[in-house]
């Protein structure tokens, strides 16, 4: 059951990176998906797994895993930026975009992995919100070496194996996490909340605002929230 629910969001973000190649969406029609995905995903977040973690007698090692978790997306970002400045000026490929993506991604199935070790509905619920983010994550990681002129086929390449970490780092969570403790279950579950909140506000959201905001963006963000507030 994990597999077939990590294989989506997978799939999608395949798929989303190699329609980008050929026709990208417009800027205000990507911005009202985006705000509809950080609305979907912060709700997520708040209904499946704050609950658990502050519920959890262990509040020390809750924290723990959240401080890691922002200092881990701190420093990829930091690590991406100046691999990125290495990288300008001998080759056309964004080797710290790529390693940021790749990141990011792998963390993502690495909760999914682990919210399916929580509940069956958390698992879902996570793995439907992350559905949304990592599509236009494809897409917009695709736009980017699109204009480094990165080759159509090296392209492509690099975005299947970047979405097959979702389904690796799934896997990963679930069989470490299933020989863990449930205290470090939620440890996990704090760290992955952290990488999932900084990824909707300083790339998702950021990413979404570059274009002039519209009251349609916004009530995007709204929609998605309580459609998850709505789920049974």
């Amino acid at each position: 059951m994990l597999l077939t629910y990590v294989a989506i969001p997978a799939i999608l973000m395949a798929i989303g990176s190699i329609i980008a190649w050929f026709k990208q969406p417009g800027p205000k029609l990507t911005s009202m998906v985006q705000h509809f995905a950080a609305g979907v995903v912060i709700a997520a977040v708040a209904v499946e797994l704050v609950p658990k973690i502050i519920r959890h007698p262990n509040q020390l090692l809750v924290a723990s895993g959240f401080a890691i978790g922002i200092a881990v997306m701190f420093l990829t970002d930091w690590a991406a930026d100046k691999m990125g400045e290495r990288s300008a000026s001998k080759s056309r490929l964004p080797l710290g975009m790529i390693l940021a993506v790749a990141v990011d991604v792998f963390i993502d199935g690495l909760l999914i992995g682990v919210a399916f070790l929580a509940s069956k509905q958390s698992g879902i619920i996570i793995a439907f919100a992350l559905t949304l983010e990592v599509f236009f994550l494809g897409i917009s990681t695709t736009a980017s070496m699109s204009k480094a002129q990165v080759s159509k086929q090296l392209g492509i390449i690099i975005m299947i194996v970047i979405a097959a970490l979702i389904p690796a780092g799934a896997l990963l969570g679930f069989s470490v996490a299933s020989q863990l403790s449930n205290a470090m279950h939620m440890a996990i579950l704090a760290f992955g909340t952290a990488a999932l909140l900084y990824l909707v506000t300083e790339e998702l959201l950021t990413e979404a605002h570059e274009v002039p905001e519209t009251r349609m963006a916004t009530l995007s963000f709204f929609i998605g929230f309580l459609i998850i507030l709505l789920l049974p």
